[in-house]
């Protein structure tokens, strides 16, 4: 087998989609101009082996997508986190697999279904971790997408899908172990993104706040060379203060701030929510959709899942992957089209959660431990130790990301013009399919409130005795909200898009 390369201007910079057909010796990858191409391997993003001398099928911590031919087939790699995924339909005699869920609908020549409302929910099961999210969403033909996370994908030549597990990171024995571990990390992924041997190299961004995550993260990029971060200077409102700059921390760590305000996307005149919402995860990351000139060409450090990881009170302790809430999934396509690598540096060695959490409670963290609500003893420590004060960061939670999905608020949320091309495109679909189909779905939202209910009641009794209740209600969360125009917001962004990839239709 050989894979057999269309580089085309007109696709997002990062962007892939390859087809595997039964008994061909050639696997046909059309992809973006900024996809790294060679007779064995393709791929977008790092990780954390030698970019000339190392696959990322083996690494540990792999942030982007490609393919690896090896004997009898092909794999494909996920990123080790939660937040990205590969998207594979078969047709026929023909396999497609993309790292965009656009791109791959395009190419296979299938549509969403407009009469199902639950897409959202589908694929936001990522935070339920990489053993138990939902792994396929249906076609408006009847296919399915199969969706691959957190995994390896090996198809032979018969066109048998195999899943493989990822490399796994040590077990971290106290802090120092686990700082050391990060900062190795971090220095082997910016090497494998600046490498030489690249046809382009992307060198660090970070975002910074006034939180935890982020300006730790900030400081790890720091050590291999990050000189600018971005913020945003203010929180979304209904926090306790909405000042989130993390000017004052980029100034103590010596980096340039690049300072913007998180409704600035409400300006754009491109439909900017709709790349965010394609991806299926409420689309709000939005608030970045300005910035694709500043992103473009770099390694974007983020403190996504900071809140899970190093949070010293938690009620899910795991080795899944959970995530508290969709963050950061929603940035796909923006990031292939604007070309830029994704490091979420909490996802570091968050598979072996239970060891880091011992940490984030062992003796030698008390002196950073402040006994509130919004408490992260390894972040403070690593902050502190750096010489940046204890009162510039840490003091209250707070986010600056714009949820766009479920709210009856779309016209204040999306701009004029947007609002009334998604107003124009939800008319054409009534929400429910009939009267049978609005009495079933009441009905099971009832359910599923009542089921709601009585599982909080059975974890409260069973807390003080040890027992541990699943806080997943048995009826679907997809009936956990009432459904609106809002429910069609995903298939609007994937319409929005499909002209993206027109040009490798088949």
């Amino acid at each position: 087998m050989r894979f057999d390369y269309r580089s085309r201007s007109s696709l997002p910079r990062l962007a892939w989609c390859a087809r595997i057909r039964r008994g061909a010796g050639d696997i046909v990858v059309d992809h973006g101009p900024w996809v790294e191409t060679g007779a064995h391997r393709f791929v977008e993003g790092a990780w954390d082996g030698p970019f000339d001398a190392s696959l990322p099928s083996s690494a540990i911590a792999c942030f982007g997508s490609g393919g690896e031919l090896v004997e009898n087939g092909v794999r494909f790699v996920t990123p080790t986190h939660m937040l990205e995924r590969l998207h594979l339909i078969r047709r026929g005699e023909e396999i497609v697999i993309s790292n965009s869920l656009v791109f791959a609908l395009v190419v296979a020549g299938e549509e969403i279904d407009p009469a199902y409302k639950y897409y959202h929910f589908d694929l936001m099961t990522n935070m339920r971790g990489y053993r138990r999210y939902r792994p396929s969403v249906r076609t408006k033909s009847g296919g399915e997408v199969r969706v691959f996370m957190h995994c390896n994908v090996f198809i032979d030549q018969a066109l048998t899908i195999h899943v493989e597990d990822k490399s796994l990171p040590p077990e971290f024995t106290n802090y120092d172990h686990y700082i050391g571990y990060l900062r190795d990390t971090v220095r082997a992924v910016n090497d494998n993104a600046e490498h030489t041997a690249r046809c382009r190299r992307y060198p660090p961004i970070a975002t910074i706040s006034s939180g935890y995550d982020s300006p730790a993260v900030a400081l790890l990029a720091s050590e291999v060379g990050c000189r600018e971060a971005i913020t945003f200077g203010r929180a979304r409102p209904g926090y306790d203060e909405e000042d989130d700059s993390g000017a004052e921390i980029a100034a103590a760590l010596g980096l340039r701030v690049l300072e913007f305000d998180r409704l600035t996307y409400q300006t754009l005149d491109s439909f900017p929510e709709a790349e965010f919402l394609a991806c299926g995860a409420g689309g709000e990351e939005v608030v970045f959709a300005p910035l694709a000139d500043v992103l473009g060409g770099r390694t974007l450090y983020t403190g996504y899942l900071g809140d899970a990881v190093w949070n010293r009170v938690s009620r899910r302790v795991n080795t899944e992957l959970l995530m508290l809430y969709p963050g950061g999934s929603s940035l796909t396509e923006f990031r292939l089209r604007s070309g830029f690598i994704h490091f979420p540096v909490p996802t570091l060695g968050y598979i072996r959660h239970p060891s880091i959490y011992a940490i984030s409670n062992s003796e030698p963290l008390r002196p950073w431990v402040l006994g509130t609500d919004y408490d992260r003893p390894i972040p403070r420590r690593l902050l502190e130790e750096a010489g940046v004060p204890r009162t510039a960061f840490g003091r209250t939670k707070k986010a600056i990301t714009q949820p766009l999905w479920n709210t009856d608020a779309l016209d204040r949320v999306f701009t004029p013009r947007s609002y009334e091309d998604f107003r124009r495109y939800a008319q054409r679909f009534p929400i429910f399919g009939g009267g049978i189909d609005r009495l079933t779905f009441r009905a099971l939202r009832a359910a599923y409130e009542v089921n709601l209910r009585v599982n909080w009641r059975l974890q409260a009794l069973g807390r003080p005795l040890g027992i541990h209740v699943d806080e997943r209600p048995l009826v679907s969360e997809r009936y956990s909200q009432e459904l609106g125009p809002s429910a069609l917001t995903f298939h609007w962004g994937v319409n929005r898009l499909r002209s993206r990839y027109a040009e490798t239709a088949g």
